[in-house]
């Protein structure tokens, strides 16, 4: 049964919680600081720090199993939480922990962590999968798309706990920058209520800046560098506002920006053009050039990030993956159609190259319609339904596992609103929503 002494409850959260308490609006970092929330259930996270163990001391009759939920009870004079198999109905989640990888039996003392651990989560998930579920008998938590926190699901019963749940974390995505008739201006897509609506201006120089970078961190998204722009700006959704970061080492555009932890790349072709942003050391650093001369598409793919492009007439088309422990960079297996400036994201582990555009005499200038997807465990490309209409200079981002096409360049007319829906499950497209300005070399990403 959850503990009703507030004195026990406040050395976890913040707030004093009771008996019957249901788990919205707080969130964990372990056992410190709890803030309430005004976000809809979808939006409420739950993050863990660095893994802290658990002191904890087993006082019911029956052993916990390994990777098994335990509701804290009570305090020892030691300092050791006393805890039971769950058993009371909406517990809240500040008094949830998990064993980790050992049975802990009646009586015995051993360490637990809390629901909102990077290391545990790890050990719970199966592997590669993201969505799975675990909670008590009545509150059911589901792991965060960039996996380094919790969603809660809110009551449900033992029925609902089992089963696996959509991932729900990542809820709005953005657009920032470009050529458009409106530079400064970004735009967030609200994927449930399919609209759009215009963000706070993006910081001075307050123009377009065309063929930015973004990546998310955690809950805040970073917008970096642009055609002769070294700068970069950090975006928090929950106030709609910006902050100066610290500037790039180099000038770049016609790349890319993605994430892998806590840490930002930004990957173009040209000398220092690739970058690592460390958000915790507040710094960057350059890394091996890409082995390209023409504008680069693409994505992380688990542990390493994946570049593709080709020359400007479409021969010699490349794959280059950068090996983020070697900080080097080698060939695989290249996309059949050769063409440059691709618009590319990440779906389900695996990442799609769309779009793109040559150029040569006779021919001239092209665009491409194509979506190919990449399996970099396998090194394969399958060729996938294509888009509706050939186009290039797209900005794109991953909301559960749905891609978004935004704006870009159809060959012929101006710069377009157009914005479509990718389900990679069902490899369907379908229209949504209109931005509400016209772009193209803008630069997408979810947070």
């Amino acid at each position: 049964m959850a503990s009703s002494d507030p004195q026990l409850a406040t050395n976890i959260v913040q707030q004093p919680v009771k008996q019957g308490d249901k788990p919205s609006a707080r969130r964990m970092n372990d056992f410190e600081d709890t803030t309430r929330s005004q976000l809809p259930l979808s939006r409420q996270r739950y993050r863990g720090g660095a893994p802290k163990p658990i002191h904890v001391r087993l006082t019911g009759g029956e052993t916990i199993p390994a990777n098994s939920p335990a509701e804290i009870v009570g305090r020892d004079s030691d300092g050791a939480f006393q805890v039971d198999r769950p058993t009371a109905d909406s517990i809240a989640p500040g008094l949830i922990l998990f064993t980790k990888d050992a049975t802990i039996a009646s009586g015995a003392e051993g360490f637990m962590y809390s629901a909102f651990d990077e290391t545990l989560e790890c050990q719970t998930a199966a592997a590669g999968v993201l969505g799975s579920t675990y909670g008590t008998q009545t509150d059911s938590f589901e792991l965060l798309v960039d996996n380094t926190g919790f969603t809660c699901l809110g009551e449900g019963g033992a029925e609902a706990m089992m089963r696996p749940f959509r991932q729900v974390a990542v809820v709005y995505g953005y657009v920032f920058g470009g050529n458009n008739t409106s530079p400064a201006t970004g735009e967030q897509y609200d994927v449930a209520g399919n609209s759009w609506s215009a963000t706070a201006n993006t910081p001075a120089p307050s123009n377009a800046r065309e063929q930015g970078a973004a990546f998310n961190v955690g809950t805040v998204a970073f917008f970096a560098g642009g055609v002769a722009h070294d700068r970069c700006d950090e975006y928090n959704p929950t106030g709609d506002s910006w902050s100066t970061a610290p500037a790039a080492k180099n000038a770049t555009g016609d790349g890319f920006g993605t994430a892998i932890g806590v840490l930002g790349y930004t990957i173009a072709d040209g000398a220092n053009a690739c970058e690592k942003y460390d958000v915790s050391g507040n710094s960057w650093t350059t890394l091996a050039d890409a082995s390209a001369s023409t504008p680069l598409g693409g994505c992380a793919l688990g542990a390493d990030i994946y570049a593709w492009t080709s020359d400007t007439d479409g021969s010699n088309p490349a794959n280059d993956e950068y090996s983020v422990s070697g900080n080097s960079w080698s060939g695989v297996t290249a996309y059949t159609a050769g063409r440059r400036d691709t618009f590319a994201v990440e779906l389900a582990g695996k990442g799609h190259a769309m779009g793109g555009q040559t150029f040569a005499i006779g021919p001239g200038l092209v665009y491409f319609d194509n979506n190919d997807q990449y399996d970099a465990s396998g090194d394969s490309w399958t060729a996938k339904t294509v888009l509706d209409t050939a186009t290039t200079g797209r900005a794109v981002f991953n909301v559960a596992d749905k891609g978004y096409i935004c704006g870009g360049n159809i060959i012929g007319t101006a710069n377009i609103v157009t914005v479509e829906e990718y389900d990679a499950a069902g490899d369907s497209w379908a229209g949504v929503a209109d931005m509400s300005i016209e772009r193209t070399e803008g630069a997408g990403v979810a947070v």
